[in-house]
């Protein structure tokens, strides 16, 4: 194997060169075994750095996630959860301010990010042992769901954040411990842990902030948040990931092979098809905490992980029962990623283009009920308007029709999904965008007065950071 990985090591080094990358550590699992791993550059820039090693604490980011839906699937196989029971039945008195969604979600929407509840997340929040559940009750609970359960993917932090407090409520244990007691131990990961006081015995890869003056320099703090630890903030050494890699490729080791097919089964699409740039293709649906996909004709199981500028990867090819886990604290651009893409290619040899042709594509007439305005409160607006009878995206892009409700649009060589995947509802890219009604009204010049002031985030340390001055002026 290592002769096989001269030339990828060859291409992150490089990088490390350019400072395109700071450190890195990957590992290879194929059968249940870690069969290659090794780390490159270095823990930071400053003077005080080390060698990064495959033992090298990394914040994985996201790939939390697939942590917790594999602590929240061990109670599932005890039977003391159940993914399709509607989770306001575990919590006594716990209710969403809108209930006609709120009392339908359960923990498989919740775990393949179909709940309907917005995107949301936060890199410091409260920290403390009641952290998760003054969020639950004082945040979570009254958010505004942007579709009902069950119709659309909308990545959330804030559904993992319920996975947990309902894994806390029904066992009465924190939901750090029931990782450590379900996951970590048996697997004998002994560096894994949401500790920030643990993870800095260990050499710990140090995040980096790019300066106005292009200067790369260490940013001297994690992100910390208890209340969100169980969607993006477990540290984990990348031979501790690759050992978890290998539990999620064959029964036995912690699931049964039922349990690892419900959650590499997707539950939601991302209606992706027509599209033909790798991200899309090896993100088109969403399993039980694991993203669902293929590469160059492959099945890929996988999840990424980003926080502040750590770039983390768990990629599952199951038919092949081989694995790749790489983990960086800096990546400035997407040459990173192509090198792992390289990596892929070496262990797979593929004959696959890296990107499929053209679907076929259909005639037809545009519907005047699919044009207007549609918004995601993240992304904004996009509009659906009508030209010689196609569908236009933005004012700018055709629609190229290649199914009943699935279309794409093309950017130089690239084509992006588009989809209405139900009523009022636009996908563009994967993200849900809902039908905006605009309605006439005559402002309140004397009611917006009452508005200014300084609003900041109740549910961080650091308000300050997340202060927002509103005034008034010229009306």
């Amino acid at each position: 194997m290592k002769s096989r990985m001269g030339t990828v090591e060859r291409e992150f080094q490089s990088l490390i060169e350019e400072g395109a990358l700071v450190g890195l550590a990957f590992a290879i699992i194929q059968a249940g075994d870690i069969v290659y791993s090794t780390g490159m550059g270095l823990t930071g820039v400053e003077d005080y750095s080390l060698p990064v090693t495959p033992d090298t604490l990394f914040p994985i980011g996201s790939i939390t996630k697939s942590v917790a839906a594999a602590t929240i699937m061990r109670l599932v196989e005890q039977q003391i959860l159940d993914l399709d029971r509607p989770i306001v039945a575990y919590l006594d008195g716990f209710e969403f301010e809108d209930k006609a969604n709120g009392q339908q979600v359960t923990l498989r929407h919740l775990l393949s990010h179909s709940s309907g509840l917005p995107a949301a997340g936060r890199n410091w929040g409260l920290r403390g042992r009641d952290a998760l559940r003054k969020f639950i009750w004082e945040d979570v609970r009254n958010h505004r769901f942007v579709a009902p359960p069950g119709k659309v993917h909308i990545y959330a932090n804030t559904a993992i954040s319920c996975v947990a407090y309902v894994a806390e409520a029904v066992t009465g244990t924190p939901f750090d411990t029931l990782v450590k007691q379900l996951i970590f131990d048996p697997l004998d990961t002994k560096r894994s842990t949401f500790s920030h006081a643990e993870a800095m015995t260990y050499p710990t890869a140090l995040p980096h902030l790019l300066t106005a003056d292009g200067t790369l320099r260490v940013m001297h703090r994690h992100s910390d948040n208890d209340m969100g630890h169980a969607s993006s903030f477990c540290f984990c050494s990348t031979r501790d990931l690759a050992t978890f890699a290998a539990a999620l490729l064959a029964p036995g080791t912690l699931f049964d092979e039922a349990t690892l097919r419900d959650m590499q089964t997707p539950v939601i699409s991302l209606h992706s098809s027509g599209a033909n740039y790798p991200g899309a293709l090896m993100t088109s649906a969403y399993g039980l905490g694991l993203q669902i996909g293929e590469y160059r004709g492959q099945r890929l199981v996988h999840h990424g992980g980003r926080n502040l500028s750590f770039n983390c990867f768990l990629e599952l090819f199951p038919d092949q029962q081989m694995a790749v886990v790489l983990q960086t604290n800096y990546m400035s651009d997407e040459r990173g990623v192509n090198a792992l893409f390289a990596l892929f290619d070496e262990l797979l040899q593929p004959t696959v283009p890296l990107r499929p042709p053209v679907p076929k594509t259909l005639p037809y007439k545009a519907q005047e009920k699919l044009a207007g305005e549609y918004l995601n409160p993240r992304d904004g607006i996009r509009t659906i308007s009508i030209n010689s009878n196609g569908l236009l995206l933005d004012d700018k892009y055709p629609l190229i029709r290649i199914g009943k409700t699935q279309y794409f649009y093309r950017s130089d060589a690239l084509r992006f999904a588009v989809a209405f995947s139900f009523d009022d509802m636009l996908v563009v890219r994967g993200i849900p965008y809902r039908r905006l009604h605009r309605e006439h009204f005559d402002p309140d010049y004397e009611r917006w007065q009452s508005y200014t002031g300084v609003f900041v985030d109740p549910f961080t340390p650091y308000p300050e950071e997340t202060a927002i001055p509103v005034h008034f002026e010229d009306n």
